[in-house]
């Protein structure tokens, strides 16, 4: 079998998006950010930032989605995105 076969082979046998295998197991995906939104962002780690606590982007990023699932509604969430798409600020989905 040559190396290209294996290859295809070997990809078709993982799933596209890994399952964790336990509590607390990452899986690392790209966002894409305006730079208003990043700013926010880099602003609560600095805010946020103590001696030995390791607080970073991912961290925080984490802990909005826990509150937002413990305080807002999926009507709340979905006007936010809503207001996102209709800002005309960014250019949602991409060019066939």
């Amino acid at each position: 079998m040559s190396l290209v076969k294996r290859a295809r082979a070997a990809a078709e046998k993982k799933p596209a998006v890994p399952e964790p295998q336990a509590q607390g197991d990452l899986i690392s995906r790209s966002v894409s950010f305006t730079p208003g939104v990043l700013s926010t962002v880099e602003r609560f780690v600095g805010e946020l930032r103590r001696p030995g606590n390791g607080v970073n982007r991912s961290g925080v990023l984490r802990a909005m989605v826990r509150f937002a699932e413990r305080h807002a509604t999926t009507e709340e969430l979905a006007a936010l995105v809503d207001n996102e798409r209709e800002s005309g600020e960014v250019k949602w989905g991409r060019k066939g």
